[in-house]
């Protein structure tokens, strides 16, 4: 009043409500009660992430949510079955979700073949293939320079070690 300023101390009337959005749920691509990620170890019984799997479901929903990116307005939704390679597929984490994924978003489904050196990776993959129902999905053992495909529509290599990145590189042009 008049001039003078006045400073007055009082209790606050409302509370303000307490930001959640740092907890917000994620919606992710690919669901944690799936039967092949219990298989693989990632999820317990109940589908819940096991705290120390929990890096490796957030690589396999980013790894999935990458690929549903770039296959927007793709020509990969064709008049027949894709196929699909992942070279070095080890432990098949990223297979079993990719062909998830492909075969619920695909009209006319898919074919995944995991090919990898390691006889033990191959044989467990091909048991969680058969024991979850997966029947177009298969594993190989050999080396993906002596991989025979007609026609490959998608390849997939994100740990091919050595000089296998170049030959999933060639073999990907070549088909």
């Amino acid at each position: 009043k008049r001039g003078k300023a006045r400073v007055t101390r009082a209790k606050p009337t409302q509370k303000p409500k307490a930001s959640t959005s740092h907890n917000r749920q994620k919606d992710y691509l690919i669901s944690p009660e799936m039967p092949y990620l219990r298989e693989l170890g990632v999820t317990d019984k109940s589908g819940k992430v096991i705290p120390k799997m929990y890096g490796k479901f957030r690589q396999i929903a980013k790894f999935i949510e990458i690929v549903e990116q770039s296959l927007r307005g793709d020509a990969l939704e064709a008049n027949r079955r894709v196929s699909v390679l992942d070279v070095g597929s080890g432990k098949g984490y990223l297979t079993f979700a990719l062909y998830d994924f492909l075969s619920k978003k695909l009209p006319n489904g898919v074919e995944v073949t995991g090919v990898d050196l390691k006889g033990d990776m191959i044989a467990l993959c091909s048991k969680i293939a058969a024991k979850v129902g997966f029947d177009h999905l298969e594993f190989k053992q050999q080396n993906v320079e002596g991989f025979k495909s007609k026609k490959i529509d998608m390849l997939v290599a994100l740990h091919a070690c050595d000089t296998a990145t170049d030959e999933a590189l060639f073999q990907g042009i070549k088909s």
